[in-house]
């Protein structure tokens, strides 16, 4: 059975304020296409559908547009699962209906445990589906399990694979593996603990991992497929992909495929106006940056001049000058002879590392002076 493993879509997901919905739309057509050009038997999505627990009504109708899109050219099943950002409740809205259209939406705690039999031609497979467990999921001689290992630990004890018989096993999991890679755009603490161990999958085949938006292994046969687009600036430099998973029993292998965005995300490092001339810059115009200036002073209004030659410029980050750059800069209070003009000077060095010029200086006395005045 061939599946392709995916995750992390945050649907409606906003970056620096700038919307994401028209790249999610761009890489959702992409896996459209993975599908139809390369058929698949299944679609698992491990959680995390939306970006917040109410979406916007623009996330759920790129959802709705998507799903209706694969049933165009595709009957395969597919397995979706809430994660921590979204509300079981409203994602598994209608999924008893959904599910005589081979949409599994599976969202209810009192459903873990139970095999999904699935067929391809000849072929079957059982597969498990956890949603995300919260604070409070389960309840152990009427109190609420606390933590997340804890609730991860109750659902598989749930879980008896020995009914499935030969099938090959897959397990749809929301959660933090231990000694996973992180990044800034994922919570890194869910269900008020920090991770569960990998030693929990050991009982499937396959473990199809959603939460850590890095692409990466979680275990022998568990595996995180990442988000589908790159959500924080620390992620500049990842490879997104979705895993396409062939396997049978006693025998798995996974093939990543990579998602190319339509806009990438990259970290610019120079001065202020070798990133405004230098032609080293000119092929990141149209991609999503964050800008790192190095000059020693402050640049006012870097943000507005740099778009006009970088129109999807999201951040830009100025490391204020070092100690040794600016002096001491040290402002004696005891000294009541001190003048507006003397801490000005103080004020500027620390700022700047220099005095400040003559006319600055001219300037600043004559608004002090007119302070005064009002």
């Amino acid at each position: 059975m061939k599946l392709l493993h995916t995750s992390d879509w945050h649907l409606g997901r906003v970056l620096h304020e700038q919307s994401l919905l028209e790249d999610q739309h761009y890489i959702l057509t992409r896996i459209l296409d993975i599908l139809k050009n390369e058929p698949h038997d299944g679609l698992l999505v491990a959680g995390d559908v939306y970006d917040r627990t109410l979406p916007s009504a623009d996330a759920v109708s790129l959802l709705s547009w998507f799903l209706s899109s694969l049933k165009e050219f595709s009957d395969i099943p597919v397995i979706i699962i809430p994660g921590n950002h979204d509300s079981s409740r409203r994602l598994s809205y209608c999924s008893d209906i959904l599910a005589a259209s081979n949409l599994h939406i599976w969202g209810s705690i009192e459903d873990v445990g139970q095999p999904l039999i699935l067929s391809a031609g000849d072929e079957k497979a059982a597969f498990f589906p956890i949603p995300f467990l919260d604070q409070g999921s389960f309840y152990i001689e009427e109190k609420p399990v606390r933590d997340h290992e804890a609730a991860m630990i109750e659902a598989m004890s749930r879980i008896d694979v020995r009914d499935t018989g030969d099938l090959p096993r897959i397990c749809i999991a929301h959660c933090f593996v231990s000694n996973g890679s992180v990044s800034d755009s994922e919570r890194s603490v869910v269900g008020g603990s920090a991770s569960v161990s990998p030693d929990l999958f050991q009982p499937f085949d396959y473990a199809a991992l959603g939460h850590l938006h890095r692409p990466q292994e979680a275990g022998e046969r568990a595996a995180y497929s990442g988000s589908i687009l790159k959500y924080s600036f620390s992620e500049y430099n990842d490879v997104k992909e979705v895993r396409s998973v062939e396997i049978e029993k006693g025998s798995l292998k996974v093939n990543p495929i990579p998602l190319l965005p339509r806009r990438d995300m990259v970290r610019l490092k120079g001065s202020f106006s070798s990133l405004l001339d230098s032609d080293k810059f000119s092929s990141y115009r149209e991609d999503y940056i964050e800008a790192e200036l190095t000059d020693s002073l402050l640049i006012s209004n870097a943000m507005a001049t740099l778009r006009k030659r970088f129109p999807w410029i999201l951040s830009v980050k100025q490391q204020p000058p070092t100690v040794e750059e600016r002096g001491e800069g040290e402002i004696d209070i005891s000294d009541t002879k001190r003048s507006l003009e003397d801490d000005f000077n103080v004020f500027h060095q620390y700022l700047y590392g220099e005095e400040a010029a003559a006319e600055k200086k001219k300037l600043f006395l004559n608004l002090g002076k007119e302070g005064e005045k009002e």
